[in-house]
């Protein structure tokens, strides 16, 4: 296996052949998503839904079908040896509001009322062509912002009001604009996400934005914060895809987005996808892994 850091301080690239991926331990896999917040796998070829599932399960615990129809993303169920197991398929047919469009800087299932921000694993099932829908990752994590005391302090006063990007002003919650990571303690990251606009646009997590009590402008506090890390490119990965290629990222540490697709009316770009919990050393030394 060829190991390749992405960044200094974030990110790691795996060159390995298939059989060798399979036969790492699980320790291997939780290890690389913690340390590196983001695993990109290339190449790993045809896989089945079993093996991905397989695969995913060595990072934490996959996601049941209850806890997808409360994120309302589409899943799958099937079963392997009488294990079961949930997965979900993204393509540009199937997705009703974004399609080929280009994609704005999110997070995804910020909202979810038991495990928000899961790690998100993305395997590339078809890619008509890899000139289009690059994914790029933008880090958010504090410690790696280097922000000056004064501003770090202002953000420790600011709050957002959050709300359902899939039916606005509902699940409206209240939270502070700096979020604690669930496993590795002390790490901690900017809560970022889409946002509302005035110009009739609505459908989006960020509804409003305050700075102790004060109301704050959505475009001039979340989208200068965004423009002015997004130009740092340590901060930053953009992902060319092929088939076959894998990608893990710690949700709770980035927002991402993606370039517009072009493709033909019968063309299918297809991701599997699916959501991992974040889980304890304990809790991962204890579980019962999948089984091929």
């Amino acid at each position: 296996m060829i190991k390749e850091k992405i960044n200094n301080d974030w990110g790691m690239t795996w060159k390995i052949d298939r059989q060798d991926l399979f036969d790492l331990p699980s320790s291997e896999f939780r290890n690389a998503i913690y340390e590196n917040r983001l695993l990109v796998i290339k190449n790993v070829g045809n896989l089945t839904s079993k093996e991905i599932y397989y695969l995913m399960d060595k990072f934490g615990k996959p996601w049941n079908e209850t806890q997808y129809i409360q994120s309302q993303e589409k899943y799958e169920i099937d079963y392997h040896r009488d294990q079961k197991f949930v997965v979900t398929r993204f393509s540009n047919k199937t997705t009703k509001k974004i399609k080929s469009k280009e994609m704005p800087f999110h997070a995804d299932i910020p909202n979810h009322p038991d495990k928000p921000f899961p790690h998100r694993f993305l395997y590339m099932n078809k890619q008509p062509s890899n000139l289009y829908g690059r994914t790029y990752w933008l880090n958010i994590d504090l410690d790696l912002l280097n922000l000056k005391n004064e501003e770090l302090n202002y953000y420790k006063d600011c709050n957002i009001i959050q709300q359902s990007w899939w039916e606005p002003g509902t699940n409206l919650q209240k939270l502070s604009f700096i979020k604690n990571h669930p496993i590795i303690q002390g790490r901690q990251s900017l809560r970022l996400n889409y946002y509302v606009l005035p110009q009739g646009q609505k459908d989006a997590w960020i509804l409003e934005c305050y700075h102790k009590d004060q109301k704050l402008d959505n475009r001039t506090f979340l989208g200068t914060i965004i423009d002015k890390l997004r130009s740092r490119p340590e901060l930053m990965y953009t992902h060319t895809w092929d088939e076959g290629d894998m990608v893990i990222y710690d949700n709770w540490s980035f927002i991402h987005g993606r370039t517009p697709l072009v493709l033909q009316e019968n063309e299918i770009r297809e991701f599997i996808r699916a959501n991992i919990d974040h889980v304890s050393h304990d809790e991962f030394k204890n579980k019962d892994f999948f089984r091929l």
